[in-house]
């Protein structure tokens, strides 16, 4: 026989880390309640309703000096995303859910000025923070849900691209990866962007995104000095409008 508490127990792996059908998991029901409790202080009460505002100390000229150390010089070398989100929040305190789920992409609830926004991020010590299905579902859902009840986004850009390989092109991550530009292009509320500084993802973040106007504001720090290198684009379009205008 099969111990019960066993199998709950690997269902709810399975729903967490597997299928992603639970968003989190709790010790007991205390740190359930507690859980909900939390997560309901960064919601509106409907969707007509402005996201809740809570008093913090946490002052708007503060100066974090140590996210320049943060981000590594050296773009292969991988760095923890929740660090550096920890350290632009109100109070350092951040809500994360499916933590468990598609770990190469990072959504949660955070406060700036004590308001409550929507944090997506790539997390490059997971698959050095590429993008796959699942992460790509994972992303449009909560930028969806943001935007329906009016909760600003904040998005910690760090992608070096889709994950390539046979199965994500099986199971369509074409597809699966328009999601979450749609739900960036659908969303209306304001979108805050910080891109990191390597000039790669530089290049891909410009192509990818940014010239779809699914970004908002964005702030772009600049590379340092002996980081920099010259990236080549190529771009059909514009190349082939050079060709017209010689021929006319």
């Amino acid at each position: 026989m099969y111990d019960m508490f066993e199998l709950t127990e690997r269902r709810l792996l399975v729903c967490c880390q597997v299928s992603g059908v639970a968003h989190l998991a709790a010790e007991n029901e205390i740190d359930a309640i507690l859980s909900t409790r939390r997560l309901f202080g960064y919601l509106p009460l409907h969707n007509k309703d402005p996201p809740p505002r809570r008093f913090t100390t946490d002052s708007r000229e503060r100066q974090e000096r140590s996210l320049a150390r943060m981000v590594p010089d050296d773009p292969n070398t991988p760095y923890d995303m929740h660090e550096i989100i920890l350290k632009i929040v109100d109070d350092n305190d951040f809500f994360e859910i499916m933590p468990d789920y598609a770990k190469n992409v990072i959504a949660g609830f955070a406060r700036l000025e004590g308001r409550t926004v929507g944090v997506v991020g790539n997390q490059p010590l997971h698959l050095a923070g590429c993008l796959d299905i699942d992460a790509s579902c994972k992303a449009a859902r909560f930028v969806r849900f943001c935007d329906a009840f009016n909760i600003p986004l904040l998005t910690m850009v760090d992608v070096p691209g889709f994950l390539p390989g046979v199965t994500q092109e099986h199971r369509g991550i074409i597809r699966h990866g328009a999601k979450l530009l749609y739900a960036y292009a659908e969303a209306t509320v304001p979108k805050l962007t910080v891109r990191n500084p390597h000039p790669l993802h530089h290049c891909l973040f410009l192509c990818r995104v940014w010239r779809s106007g699914t970004t908002g504001v964005v702030f772009s720090p600049p590379p340092p000095p002996h980081t920099r290198h010259l990236t080549v684009l190529r771009d059909r379009s514009s190349r082939a409008r050079r060709t017209v205008g010689r021929t006319m």
